[in-house]
């Protein structure tokens, strides 16, 4: 579950800085965009590789 999470936010954030890079580049709410598809990014990493421990533990 905690690693579906992680990628849908990774999709999300690397959506989000690809509109950023194309329509809103011009507009000065780019760095709010850059700034949340950063801690999107950081959150699904940190989703993802926290199913992973959690998988060793139980083994």
């Amino acid at each position: 579950m905690n690693k579906l999470c992680g990628v849908i936010c990774l999709c999300f954030s690397l959506w989000v800085f690809i509109h950023t890079n194309g329509e809103f580049a011009q507009t000065t709410n780019s760095y709010l965009f850059y700034f949340i598809s950063l801690v999107m990014f950081i959150i699904a990493i940190r989703f993802i590789f926290k199913d992973e421990s959690n998988d060793q533990a139980k083994d």
